[in-house]
């Protein structure tokens, strides 16, 4: 199993750079983890924006940013203070977004 050294410590002053300092360490136990990343809300716009990412396969998207409350699953994972990790995004995702039709 993999050890991390602090975030703290990474020589990366950047947010994206630390997270994918994270990641490469990550892929040593879990290789097929091909993407992290983190979101940014806004309460008093109601509004879900991408913030860092660390994308092994493709092109991350940029600047993508929706109402949380126009986004069912994500709300759920919000009110019930949960998170997910996709193991078959064909399976699990279906298109009609932007983001979704991103990943397929």
């Amino acid at each position: 199993m993999t050890s991390f050294q602090p975030l703290h410590s990474v020589t990366s002053q950047s947010l994206t750079g630390k997270l994918k300092v994270f990641h490469e360490a990550l892929l040593a136990d879990y290789p097929h983890i091909c993407r992290l990343a983190c979101a940014i809300y806004d309460k008093p716009t109601d509004v879900l924006k991408t913030f860092i990412n660390s994308t092994r396969q493709g092109h991350a998207i940029a600047g993508y940013e929706v109402k949380l409350h126009d986004t069912p699953s994500l709300l759920h994972l919000a009110n019930h203070q949960q998170s997910r990790v996709i193991d078959d995004i064909s399976a699990e995702i279906h298109g009609g977004s932007v983001h979704s039709d991103w990943l397929l």
